[in-house]
Parts: C-alpha cells; sequence; structure tokens
C-alpha cells in the first residue's frame, strides 16, 4: 500500500538535522526521525520522535515557539513493508532503507 513521506531540513534550533516523516496508515499522523544527515548513504542512526500531524506533509516555513524553520526536501509516495515490529524497510523513490529499533527511541537506517 502506497504511504507519503516528506524529507524536512531543520535549521535555526541546534545542530541542523532533516525529519524523515512518513505517513503511519494511508491518510494517518506521520512517524517521525530526526536524522544527522540526507540522503542516507551508510549506516545511520535516527532519533525517534513524537507523531505529527499531516500538515508537515506540505508545509515549509518557521515552527512554533522559535524552533527555527523547515525546508522540504523530498516529498511523494513510498512503501513500507514492516519485517518484525521493529524493523520494516522503507522505499523511497530515491532510496531504499532498512530501518531498524535500536533501543527505546534509537534506530538506525541502512540502505539496501
Amino acid at each position: 500500500m502506497a504511504l507519503r513521506y516528506v524529507i524536512l531540513h531543520h535549521i535555526g534550533h541546534g545542530a541542523p538535522h532533516y525529519y524523515l516523516m512518513v505517513e503511519s496508515t494511508p491518510g494517518g499522523l506521520l512517524l517521525t526521525w530526526r536524522s544527522p544527515e540526507w540522503p542516507i548513504r551508510q549506516p545511520t542512526n535516527l532519533t525517534r520522535i513524537g507523531e505529527h500531524r499531516r500538515d508537515f506533509l506540505e508545509y515549509e516555513g518557521p515552527l512554533s515557539d522559535n524552533r527555527g524553520q523547515v525546508t522540504r526536501i523530498a516529498s511523494g509516495d513510498c512503501q513500507a513493508v514492516w519485517q518484525a515490529a521493529h524493523e520494516f524497510v522503507l522505499s523511497l523513490p530515491e532510496v531504499t532503507l532498512t530501518i531498524q529499533r535500536l533501543d527505546d527511541d534509537h534506530w538506525l537506517a541502512t540502505p539496501t
């Protein structure tokens, strides 16, 4: 089943980083991970953060409470196939990643 995703570049609040956001289900909230780089070309540690509103699929601009701003880097449709409770393969147009939960909010994204 096709899901929507967005990659946002976040600046102006801490070190610049990227958000990988993927629909939890078609039309659902966005599962969100923070990444230090994009595109991911080697195994990269991600930090899982709270689910986000679907508005971020289209939003670019300042964030509330002076938390910097986001710019959309990529967006579109993707496929997510869960292999286990804490591991899935995410197929984006630009890369396919195996994403595995390591512990708590720490995940590892590995290009395949």
